[in-house]
């Protein structure tokens, strides 16, 4: 992964930049993060967040990765974009609450999530640009308040690729079935604590993901062991009903988010039901296709009937009927054969 950047110097930041392709599109980070952290990669992109590997400088070129916020090429494509500022605002806002659902895990005692190792404040010169307005013309965000202080966070290393890669693998398909009643069960077993109502100051709160999908699952390559990897996206379910409960991605979200309100849809059950569609893509993959279509008959899939009959109960439309709790995934998943 190093060496898959090209390297200028900004001078209105003063500061040597990396810039790194990705899908497309470049990306812009100091040489030098935070004062310590060297990036050399880019190793994930989610919906609202960029993962970074770096190299921390000063404890013997120690591998992790930097979590920087991602903000949407169409607030940046315009020049003076009156939207922007708050974007950005919001993406701050995310990780910081991402930062927090990190140490709620550990308070929760959630294994084989990132380990948060550091945070801290620096330039975005993504933000910055250069960038190309809709009429080809290039421009630069020149108002040091919109790239002067982003948030990025720091985890520890994972060597890995993303869920889809992985199920594509020949490592993956040697044992299709079984390979996905681990992956099953290691996200029920992740999810299972933070969905569960514990005090916390003067109140019982929980929380619910809300965007499970591959690209939010990091697969390591040497042990295959999966990695939840994007933690902004929880809702926040208190006394006063839930916050942040606007996290979705199209195809893997409950079909009851798009019919009723957040507030009352925001339940673990639309994580049981997203888990439904993962699995099912993981099976289309590892049974040998090329691509693994989120809205894929249950009765098309190369499964023993009970299987069939289990991601039928994930993935039942009507909420009231489908399985209603992690706690019952992983004893449904421990019954079944692989």
């Amino acid at each position: 992964m190093q060496g898959t950047f090209r390297e200028e110097h900004d001078q209105v930041i003063d500061r040597d930049v990396r810039v790194f392709s990705h899908d497309g599109r470049e990306f812009r980070y100091p040489a030098v993060l935070g004062g310590r952290y060297e990036p050399v990669g880019i190793m994930a992109i989610g919906g609202f967040g960029i993962l970074l590997h770096a190299l921390h400088r000063r404890i013997f070129d120690r591998h992790v990765l930097i979590k920087a916020a991602l903000v949407g090429t169409h607030e940046l494509a315009r020049p003076r974009n009156a939207a922007l500022p708050e974007a950005l605002q919001e993406a701050r806002r995310r990780m910081e609450h991402e930062r927090k659902m990190l140490l709620h895990g550990r308070l929760r005692h959630v294994g084989a999530i990132p380990t948060l190792i550091d945070w801290f404040d620096d330039v975005n010169p993504t933000v910055r640009g250069p960038h190309v307005d809709p009429d080809g013309q290039p421009f630069t965000n020149d108002d040091p308040s919109l790239w002067r202080d982003s948030r990025y966070l720091v985890l520890g290393h994972i060597d890995g690729v993303q869920l889809d890669v992985h199920c594509r693998s020949d490592r993956f398909r040697r044992a299709w079935l079984a390979e996905t009643k681990v992956l099953g069960m290691y996200l029920a077993a992740t999810l299972q604590p933070f969905h569960m109502a514990k005090a916390f100051g003067n109140a019982a709160i929980h929380f619910v993901y809300q965007d499970l999908k591959p690209a939010n699952i990091i697969v390591t390559r040497v042990s295959g062991h999966y990695h939840l990897i994007d933690f902004g996206s929880f809702a926040v379910v208190g006394p006063g009903g839930p916050q942040l409960a606007d996290a979705h991605t199209e195809g893997y979200a409950a079909p009851e988010r798009g019919r009723i309100s957040l507030a009352d849809s925001c339940h673990p059950r639309i994580d049981v039901y997203s888990l439904g569609v993962v699995l099912s893509q993981a099976i289309q993959w590892g049974s040998g296709a090329d691509s693994a279509p989120v809205d894929a008959p249950i009765d098309s899939l190369p499964v023993p009937p009970e299987w069939k009959t289990f991601l039928g109960r994930c993935r039942e439309p009507a909420p009231d009927v489908r399985l209603q709790s992690m706690d019952q995934v992983l004893t449904c998943l421990g019954r079944l054969r692989a």
